[in-house]
């Protein structure tokens, strides 16, 4: 008892400027600023329960500069039962 899942995400800056990057869940969200390029950040989130159904992680980018381009993308990931 007392085990919760943690929902791990990684995310690198593949641009060749800097981003601003927002990891978005069901369990809360969590953003980066001005991320150099190549720069890796790693998300873990606690869902404060045993068990999580199956969802997905919304990752928004927005890159620096003139354009400030901005791009979301959804990933699946699998239910989960601690235990």
């Amino acid at each position: 008892m007392g085990k919760s899942v943690q929902l791990r995400v990684e995310v690198t800056n593949t641009a060749n400027v800097r981003a601003d990057i927002i990891v978005d869940t069901p369990f809360g969200s969590q953003s980066f600023t001005n991320v150099k390029p190549g720069k890796t950040h790693k998300v873990q989130i606690n869902t404060k329960s045993g068990s999580i159904p199956a969802g997905s992680v919304g990752v928004t980018t927005t890159v620096r500069g003139d354009d400030g381009l901005s791009s979301t993308t959804e990933t699946a990931y699998a239910g989960f039962t601690c235990g």
